[in-house]
């Protein structure tokens, strides 16, 4: 049987410091080590299913997920600790805004690695 709603988060994303002008810092915990991960962002909840697209597959929590709603780039790869960190400039026309994020690990598919859906509104 297929059972359909949003599947067990694999990994952790917090957002810091989401204030427009200023830096913003995300952190995805819980990573294979050396593994590569990709964090997206939108404003409108619903999904986006990936199948296979330069080796991830997740079902984002957000709709119209396309390339251009990724942040902090590509080539973020988890530490020995299973870690990333960045930071990404959040713009000053953002403020008031409500913002969804998420991430997922690349190479896991058929199966799915993805983060906590975090929803903030830029301060």
């Amino acid at each position: 049987f297929t059972v359909f709603g949003t599947p067990t988060s694999c990994l952790n994303l917090t957002v810091d410091n989401l204030i427009a002008g200023k830096k913003a810092t995300f952190t995805i915990t819980n990573g294979t080590p050396g593994a590569r991960a990709v964090t997206v962002y939108g404003t409108k909840p619903g999904q986006t299913i990936i199948n296979n697209t330069a080796n991830y597959c997740a079902t984002f929590g957000i709709k119209n997920i396309n390339q251009s709603k990724i942040i902090g780039g590509t080539n973020r790869i988890f530490g020995a600790a299973g870690k990333i960190t960045f930071n990404q400039k959040i713009p000053q026309q953002a403020k008031g805004l409500s913002l969804l994020f998420q991430s997922a690990q690349q190479g896991t598919c058929p199966d799915e690695c993805t983060s906590n859906l975090v929803e903030m509104v830029v301060q």
